[in-house]
């Protein structure tokens, strides 16, 4: 398989498995960005500024990524002002499908 229908394949598998969970590309940053964060648990103001989005933005987004339970949403007991995001098993396994494809279109231009 070339790498031009080897790319198409994985954008079109990563979109569809996406497509399920009605996420847009906004949505799909913010689980890049805990992806990547390896899951340390983030603050909701470092993932706004980190993508530049408004806080209503990211609430919305947080609502639609926690029901369709890719992300989920914790408050540490210490400091209950300081909400912190962790992707889920699930959100992990198409964030990393995501990752890939990303990947493999900057190493095979």
């Amino acid at each position: 398989m070339d790498t031009d229908a080897l790319r198409e394949k994985l954008r079109n598998e990563t979109y569809k498995n996406l497509k399920k969970y009605k996420i847009i590309t906004t949505h799909k940053l913010v689980m890049l960005y805990l992806y990547n964060k390896q899951n340390a648990g983030m603050h909701y103001t470092k993932v706004r500024e980190a993508i530049s989005i408004s806080a209503p933005m990211l609430s919305q987004i947080v609502l639609d990524l926690t029901e369709a339970g890719l992300i989920e949403s914790q408050t540490p007991l210490r400091d209950k002002r300081q909400k912190r995001l962790y992707m889920t098993t699930e959100g992990n396994a198409e964030a990393e499908k995501m990752w890939e494809f990303l990947q493999h279109l900057v190493t095979n231009r």
